[in-house]
């Protein structure tokens, strides 16, 4: 039952905003969520920002509203904190909108990761679970960019911020008591620091249906998926709405030579082979160059060493993770292991406190 007493303010023009924060003062800590679509563009569109002060809660159009900066340097200010459930998405949309991302912020998913083996539950089952607050879903297929928005879509949009000041005091109560909450903090402020600019391996890998691709065809979907990428941001459309991941594969698998053997191939409809068949035919001829040293690794082909190794230190992730009394997937996914025997740089075992309780050990293993 909600007996919150605020009252919900919607903000639809620069005047309210400016009035709204001004009211405001500069809260210690606010509540933000973002709606946002993401349908027929790469960069995603927003439409509106949920914000909850310990006394107020407030959406603020931004369809309508131009001049953000009053609620943006609430955003900024390191003295404020920023508190958001899974914060990846609206942090995306953040730096896309203005090139900026908060640097005080508390990821109450994040925070609910060091205190139960589902770290992953998502907003509406943290409430259920820790305020015994069932919220309505009904609306979760909402298309945002219309308006006006209904009063029970406001309701709907308004609630994933409403509890959010509630999950961020149990939830650092509960860090604080189980000695996590130094360990919370770090990794909080890695989000300060994320890029959203994909690399050519995380591009190969979102890519599907590449099973069983050797490595030097693997290293031409790796290059067809970075060309892929550069053409959606330029032209800001979803990728797959350029070249479906299954043509990258079969354009790897073929590597046509010329126009008349991609025409004949069939593998383009007319209109993309007209639009990019001799880009293409650039990006394959391209990566014949590549050293093979460069190709990436077929997971077909690993060898039983290397399998044996990464079930080594599968298990020493386990033990520690057990020692520790956090879940497994929090210490190190599968990706962050590869990451680690890759020698990538950036991998979250080679600083902070995950390189101090398990990376060191880890990095002997591989030695």
């Amino acid at each position: 039952m909600n007996n919150d007493q605020r009252k919900v303010e919607y903000l639809e023009s620069n005047e309210h905003l400016a009035d709204y924060c001004q009211r405001q003062g500069i809260p210690e800590q606010i509540g933000f969520d973002t709606e946002f679509l993401r349908v027929n563009t790469y960069y995603p569109k927003a439409c509106l920002f949920q914000v909850a002060t310990p006394d107020s809660l407030a959406l603020i159009d931004v369809l309508a509203i131009q001049d953000l900066d009053p609620f943006l340097d609430w955003l900024h200010n390191p003295e404020v904190m920023i508190i958001m459930h899974a914060a990846g998405q609206d942090l995306e949309l953040l730096q896309n909108l203005c090139g900026r991302l908060p640097n005080n912020m508390f990821d109450t998913q994040i925070a609910n990761a060091f205190l139960q083996e589902d770290g992953q539950l998502g907003y509406a089952g943290l409430v259920e679970q820790r305020l015994e607050i069932s919220l309505d879903k009904s609306q979760s297929r909402t298309d945002w960019s219309r308006r006006p928005l209904s009063s029970a879509q406001q309701e709907y949009a308004i609630d994933d911020v409403r509890y959010l000041h509630q999950l961020q005091q149990l939830l650092q109560t509960d860090l604080e008591e189980q000695e996590f909450y130094s360990w919370f903090q770090q990794d909080c402020t890695k989000l300060e620091a994320l890029n959203f600019s994909p690399s050519a391996d995380d591009l190969l890998h979102r890519v599907k249906a590449k099973r069983g691709l050797n490595p030097e065809q693997l290293s031409l979907v790796r290059a067809l998926a970075e060309w892929r990428e550069h053409e959606a941001i330029k032209k800001n459309l979803p990728r797959k709405w350029l070249l479906a991941d299954e043509i990258l594969v079969n354009l790897a698998t073929s590597q046509p030579e010329n126009l008349e053997t991609l025409r004949t191939s069939d593998i383009l409809s007319g209109k993309q082979l007209n639009r990019m068949g001799e880009e293409l035919l650039r990006v394959i001829e391209k990566n014949q160059a590549t050293p093979k040293e460069s190709w990436p690794v077929s997971g077909d082909s690993h060898t039983p060493e290397a399998r044996n190794l990464f079930k080594r230190l599968q298990k020493e992730v386990k033990a520690t993770a057990q020692n520790l009394s956090l879940a497994p997937g929090l210490l190190a996914s599968r990706k962050t292991l590869q990451a680690l025997v890759n020698g990538d740089p950036n991998c979250a075992l080679l600083s902070g406190w995950r390189h101090q309780e398990l990376g060191k050990t880890l990095l002997e293993l591989i030695d």
